[in-house]
């Protein structure tokens, strides 16, 4: 989990207040699995910012507020690529640039990225219903998902899957995964 990170200042071309949450730049690699990004900020700039070819991909992994203190994008992908995969991407601010999505994500009425790819069981504009922030088990803080959330039961019926197709047994906090079908996000609800 990634949370409750401040960028703080503003100086020179690549704003020193900007990736509060996460900032990649030249060519950098980034994968995250079963993972969290929350309540990251940044004071003047993104709160999650992809430039010079960097390149990030989620998989079975929540985005939820993180925020910006001016009024960029909290989401900035400049001549970067961002792929999501049974990822959801919630109160996460204006989104600048475009992701690649390889299915079954749930992006909130926010995400107003461009999305290409596989968008096969792909819900946008949609609320995911995320808890706070909270020990819901495991050695890290996730959002567990309401009951009547549209993140459960909707991953892809033919299992969890990460980096190249590889099967996930388990959530965030190592607790079994699929229970039934696949439920979108780090938090498979028991």
């Amino acid at each position: 989990t990634i949370d409750s990170n401040l960028a703080e200042g503003m100086t020179g071309r690549f704003k020193a207040g900007a990736g509060g949450g996460l900032k990649l730049l030249l060519d950098a690699r980034f994968t995250a699995v079963n993972s969290t990004i929350s309540g990251n900020s940044a004071d003047f700039g993104e709160a999650f910012e992809m430039r010079l070819g960097a390149s990030a991909a989620f998989y079975s992994s929540t985005i939820a507020f993180n925020s910006t203190g001016d009024d960029r994008a909290a989401l900035l992908i400049y001549d970067g690529e961002v792929t999501l995969r049974h990822t959801i991407v919630a109160n996460a601010g204006r989104c600048v640039g475009s992701v690649v999505s390889q299915g079954y994500n749930v992006l909130d009425p926010n995400f107003d990225c461009a999305v290409e790819g596989d968008t096969t069981g792909n819900q946008t504009d949609v609320d995911p219903q995320l808890l706070p922030l909270a020990d819901n088990g495991g050695s890290t803080m996730t959002h567990a998902v309401s009951e009547t959330s549209p993140a459960l039961d909707m991953g892809d019926p033919a299992g969890c899957s990460g980096v190249d197709g590889q099967a996930l047994a388990t959530d965030q906090r190592g607790m079994p995964r699929p229970v039934g079908v696949c439920d979108i996000g780090a938090f498979e609800r028991q």
